[in-house]
C-alpha cells in the first residue's frame, strides 16, 4: 500500500499529465497509473530479491505492517 501512496503523491511524469484529464477521469487515471507503477516496482523487487521461503517473507511483511 505504501508503494502505491508514494507514486500517487509524487506523481512521476506520465501521471501528472493523466491528472489533467477532464470530468474526473484524471483522478481515476492517475490512481490506476500509480497502481501500475506500484505493481511493477513490487514485482521487480520480488524478482531481484528472489525469496527462497515465501512463507517467511509473508510473515515478515505482516509483522512490519
Amino acid at each position: 500500500m505504501s508503494t502505491f501512496r508514494a507514486f500517487d503523491v509524487s506523481k512521476p511524469p506520465p501521471l501528472q499529465a493523466l491528472e489533467r484529464m477532464p470530468a474526473g477521469w484524471g483522478i481515476i487515471s492517475d490512481d490506476i497509473g500509480a497502481g501500475v507503477y506500484a505493481a511493477l516496482t513490487t514485482g521487480l523487487v520480488i524478482h531481484v530479491v528472489q525469496p527462497t521461503d515465501v512463507d517467511a517473507v509473508v510473515a515478515h511483511l505482516l509483522r512490519v505492517l
